[in-house]
């Protein structure tokens, strides 16, 4: 045996074949973390912070704290079986990114975007990234009312960290989260509201593509390819806000990780 192949051994040793809620904490905090390392222009990143609220150690903070809630959110669907009420944990994800730090709402797109895929994942036991985005819009029909008042108290209190009062909105019962988001992007004025909304409800078409030209990438570097793809969909879609394309680099890395589970991403 090399010591390679020993090493790899012992580290995966206590691999289970179903992805354990606090394995999905683990790939959540280190997805988090490592996006913003990345060069990429008009973002936060390792070698610049693009402003006084936007620092890298208030991302790499929040990074680490909502860990919890996505482990309490696979917990809970194992436990009791879906559907459930699933979105006050994304409302507590939002609250805990605020621990230990100061800034403002620097990863609610993160948070909203990750949250159906991850209970795809834990719903269909799916490890393949298609299989996951596949099953997003039928485990968003399958939430509650009460989910979706959740959702908009923790885009209020998103809004409210960053000082956007004006931002804020009257809460209006939908009949699940997919019906919301639906309504929303009707409703949408700003394109950065556009843009966010028809990401959940068109199931992911920029995440897609983001994988598809990752899949054509031939850098080592987790770094330098997570900015030649930032920078392609940049290309691709100019008018979409620098944050969201930044959030779901976020959801590409967890998805990377759920799909090679023992791979050494970081190299």
């Amino acid at each position: 045996m090399t010591t390679l192949s020993r090493f790899h051994n012992i580290v995966w040793s206590e691999l289970e074949e179903r992805i354990t809620p606090r394995e999905v904490r683990r790939y959540v905090q280190l997805a988090t973390v490592l996006e913003p390392i990345a060069e990429k222009e008009g973002c936060t990143t390792r070698s610049k912070d693009l402003c006084e609220f936007q620092k890298l150690e208030y991302f790499l903070t929040a990074g680490v704290n909502i860990g919890d809630a996505f482990e309490d959110l696979i917990d809970r669907i194992y436990k009791h079986g879906f559907p459930c009420q699933t979105y006050d944990l994304c409302y507590r994800a939002q609250a805990d990114s605020k621990k230990n730090r100061r800034g403002g709402r620097v990863n609610q797109g993160i948070i909203e975007f990750l949250f159906p895929l991850i209970i795809s994942q834990a719903v269909g036991q799916h490890t393949k990234v298609n299989e996951i985005i596949n099953g997003v819009p039928t485990v968003l029909e399958n939430t509650t009312p009460e989910d979706t008042l959740y959702l908009q108290r923790m885009q209020n209190l998103a809004f409210e960290m960053s000082g956007y009062y004006h931002r804020t909105s009257n809460i209006q019962e939908d009949v699940n989260i997919l019906s919301y988001y639906r309504r929303r992007l009707e409703e949408s004025i700003k394109l950065s509201d556009k843009y966010h909304n028809n990401e959940i409800v068109a199931n992911y078409p920029t995440l897609r593509f983001m994988r598809e030209i990752l899949s054509h990438c031939k850098s080592h570097s987790l770094s330098k390819s997570m900015q030649y793809v930032y920078n392609k969909v940049r290309e691709k879609e100019p008018g979409m806000p620098t944050g969201i394309v930044a959030d779901l680099t976020a959801c590409l890395i967890y998805l990377e990780l759920i799909e090679n589970r023992t791979g050494k991403m970081v190299k």
